[in-house]
């Protein structure tokens, strides 16, 4: 059965074949499908993250104690979950006193290292970043991304935030987390994250060799927030006796459109076709 919606969409379709016209309401649709640019009817004045790929991760030293730092120790290249080989990662450096440095809309870079996505990284606040004094990914599947952890030994709460991000798009979200000691039940970690909506849930490492979700990472997909943000706060849980909960990096890109999109995306496509082909005829 063709939904209400759908039955819409090919109506409007239609519509557009006989006068030659798109409404704000179909360019925010083509726009979030990617048929147009995102933004398309936005202020032009503020520059949003609309493609490709932001990798992050937090950098301590390379000393062998764990003990932080603020000389950068190995970096991350290349792809985790998502990306490919050669991707370059933007960083959250340690400082002396063993605290993340705290930066304020930092611009994200994509993965070729020197294009701006349009996103931003706010970090207001001095958590304490340390290197990974254990593990118990066997072996680590990557050990640059997890060589570093921001740290939460309490019960939590906000840490940091993306910003400059298309209110009209919704992102994939894939937080990385490891095991901070190396017994299983130490270093399990609540996420939640805040956009338009809020979603929570868990990474509790156990052995494994390869990304697995739930293990090493979690992936959430939301809109941000209506200022074009998503928040994102930590805590320790569950069995985590000892170890804090903590992030070592993360990865956000826009959506792959869904196959229920994908459908309006040809309905509207064909619509503009018979627009153009009109246009000729006339």
């Amino acid at each position: 059965m063709v939904s209400k919606f759908f039955k819409g969409c090919i109506s409007r379709a239609s519509t557009l074949a006989a006068t030659a016209t798109i409404t704000p309401m179909v360019i925010g649709a083509l726009a979030t499908a990617g048929v147009v640019a995102p933004g398309l009817g936005q202020s032009s004045a503020r520059a949003t993250f609309n493609s490709g790929i932001v990798d992050l991760q937090w950098v301590s030293d390379n000393t062998s104690n764990g003990s932080g730092g603020f000389t950068p120790g190995p970096t991350a290249s290349g792809s985790a979950v998502i990306g490919s080989s050669g991707d370059v990662w933007n960083q959250i450096l340690g400082q002396t006193n063993n605290d993340a440095a705290v930066v304020s809309d930092q611009a994200l870079y994509l993965t070729d290292g020197s294009t701006s996505s349009g996103a931003t990284f706010t970090e207001p606040i001095n958590f304490n970043l340390y290197e990974s004094s254990g593990s118990v990914f066997t072996p680590n599947p990557d050990p640059n991304l997890f060589g570093s952890m921001l740290v939460q030994y309490g019960s939590g709460g906000y840490f940091a935030a993306i910003g400059g991000l298309n209110t009209s798009l919704t992102y994939d979200l894939y937080l990385y987390s490891e095991n901070n000691g190396n017994d299983s039940n130490n270093g399990q970690t609540t996420f939640t994250v805040t956009g338009s909506t809020t979603l929570t849930d868990i990474v509790n490492p156990a052995s494994g060799s390869s990304f697995a979700s739930g293990v090493n990472y979690y992936e959430f997909t939301l809109a941000p927030a209506s200022d074009g943000t998503i928040a994102m706060s930590m805590a320790k849980s569950g069995g985590n006796t000892g170890a804090p909960g903590g992030i070592s990096g993360l990865q956000i890109t826009p959506a792959v459109p869904e196959p229920a999109t994908l459908g309006l995306m040809a309905v509207l496509g064909t619509g503009l076709l018979l627009v153009g082909r009109k246009r000729k005829s006339a």
